[in-house]
């Protein structure tokens, strides 16, 4: 399973989900994109899990039909 960490979600995190193909938006050089380039970017790519801490991504981006999960974090540290 491929799966991309936002820039809030701390990289080591990564360490614990062994079995899955992580990256960062740090590591695919997308830093500053915003969220609708970056939704299109990651459907381009493959993704199918996307991991973010931004609570208002459903309020401001349209997520149904897209081929990958947007999972929100409540807490970040």
């Amino acid at each position: 399973m491929k799966v991309l960490f936002d820039e809030d979600v701390p990289g080591k995190l990564g360490r614990s989900l062994p079995r899955l193909e992580i990256h960062t938006v740090v590591s695919m050089q997308w830093g500053g994109i915003k969220n609708g380039a970056l939704l299109t970017l990651i459907e381009a790519e493959g993704f199918n899990v996307f991991l973010t801490g931004d609570k208002n991504m459903e309020k401001q981006q349209r997520l149904e039909g897209r081929p990958f999960a947007v999972l929100v974090m409540s807490a970040i540290n």
